[in-house]
């Protein structure tokens, strides 16, 4: 598996559990999907609304001897409404796409220049009755919050989802952060540390001044 996955397989490790149904929303080339079928899920739903990303994802499976069957992919991207929405598509970097157009002028040289496509998009909402996912993991390019707010009965459900792991970065930090408290009675930040390993910020309990350079991953998990 490619490294730089490595911290989604630690994250995975210390919180899924054999058998657990899995949501990917931002799946990209699958690496993420295969590593949740190598760890131990039975099933993954892998959301990705760019089409060449999804020939990748039986490409990537293919070259690494696995099965599909156990993987869903839906070709839209996560949102909190069923419709239509403009992906920007970064010309520059092949894992730069969003929805969200405050991405741009965050990520500068990301999305220097990009082209545009209409994708359908869908709220998590929409698989109540059909599937019930025990860990969610989003990696969605500012669409984070957008994306919690549409999966309320979900989490409001008999069976909610057990973890969730998020990349919020701060244009729409403060609104996942309250709904990942919202529906979870644990949240953290978590990190590589300086020797590769798995780390931990929980909230009042020991802040990292001296973070070495990761994404802003965050886990809300109930125990």
């Amino acid at each position: 598996m490619p490294n730089d996955i490595r911290i989604d397989r630690l994250i995975a490790q210390h919180f899924l559990r054999p058998g657990d149904v899995v949501i990917d929303g931002g799946a990209h080339d699958g690496s993420t999907a295969a590593m949740f079928i190598d760890e131990g899920a039975s099933r993954v739903l892998a959301f990705e609304p760019v089409a060449e990303l999804r020939q990748s994802i039986a490409l990537y499976f293919d070259s690494y001897r696995l099965k599909l069957p156990n993987v869903d992919v839906w070709p839209v991207a996560l949102s909190n409404r069923r419709g239509q929405a403009l992906l920007r598509l970064s010309t520059a970097h092949d894992e730069g796409s969003t929805v969200n157009p405050v991405m741009i002028d965050l990520f500068p040289d990301v999305y220097g220049e990009y082209t545009g496509r209409m994708v359908s998009t869908m709220p998590l909402d929409d698989l109540v009755g059909m599937v019930c996912p025990d860990y969610i993991k989003l990696d969605v390019e500012g669409a984070e919050a957008w994306v919690l707010r549409g999966a309320q009965q979900l989490y409001a459900g008999e069976h909610p989802p057990r973890v969730t792991v998020c990349e919020i970065y701060p244009p729409v930090r403060e609104e996942g952060l309250a709904l990942l408290r919202e529906y979870h009675k644990r949240l953290a930040r978590v990190f590589l540390d300086w020797n590769d390993d798995l780390a931990f910020e929980l909230p009042g309990i020991g802040v990292y001044d001296d973070l070495p350079p990761c994404p802003p991953m965050f886990v809300g998990w109930n125990e």
